[in-house]
Order: C-alpha cells, then sequence, then structure tokens
C-alpha cells in the first residue's frame, strides 16, 4: 500500500462535522484536563522530562545552525560525540553552563568556532 502525504490548507479548511463541534463546546476547560490527566498512555511529563526535552530541543537547534554532522559538531565545539548524542536524544539532561554553550553557537556559530581556534592556537603556541 502506497503512502499518501497530505498538507493541510490552512485558507481552504475542510468543513467542521457538526455534532463534533456541539460535543467540543460543552467541554470545559477542567474536563479537559480531567480527561488528558485519566489517560494512562499519555501521562503528564516530569520536571525531569521537561528538562531534557529542552535540552534535546537547544541541542538540536545549536547543530542544525551549523550544518555540521554530529561528528564535526564534536570535533569544532569540544563536546565528545557521545555526550553530544545523548543531549540531542534527550537521554541526559545539560547543566545550565551547556544550555548557554549550545545558545552561544546556535547564534553565532562562526564566531565562537573562531574564538575557539584561537584559543586553541594561543594556548599551542
Amino acid at each position: 500500500m502506497a503512502t499518501v502525504k497530505y498538507m493541510l490548507d490552512p485558507n481552504n479548511l475542510p468543513p467542521i462535522d457538526q455534532k463534533a463541534a456541539a460535543r467540543r463546546a460543552l467541554l470545559t476547560e477542567e474536563k479537559i484536563n480531567a480527561a488528558a490527566l485519566s489517560d494512562l498512555d499519555n501521562l503528564p511529563m516530569t520536571e525531569e522530562e521537561l528538562a531534557r526535552l529542552l535540552t534535546c530541543s537547544v541541542a538540536r537547534r545549536a547543530r542544525r545552525s551549523t550544518n555540521l554532522s554530529q561528528l564535526d559538531f564534536a570535533n569544532t565545539y569540544h563536546f565528545s560525540v557521545g555526550h553530544l548524542r545523548d543531549l540531542e536524544q534527550g537521554s541526559t539532561c545539560a547543566d545550565s553552563a551547556i544550555l548557554a554553550y549550545l545558545k552561544l553557537i546556535e547564534q553565532d556559530p562562526t564566531g565562537v568556532a573562531t574564538s575557539l581556534a584561537k584559543t586553541k592556537l594561543a594556548t599551542a603556541a
């Protein structure tokens, strides 16, 4: 069976099912929250899970801003490849210093790489 991709056009939305709209109108914010909390397949995230999700998105955005592979990013910005992978997959949580460093890389990848290269040359001399 072939996979069909469908892009929803925000300017040409399909008609709303009137019965579903009527049921949705009866729901209060409390009922919606209670239903979400009772769904055992979709439990709320813990603070640690939310922190890992933040780390994951910051790490991925930083590397995407450089257009580098994990190996090249790790070598350029002095990460171990394993630690970078763990950050991007959300299996480890970054401290505030690493998050700040990743945000700097995202904002100015060339500037950070240049500064690191200058520092490396200065310490080698």
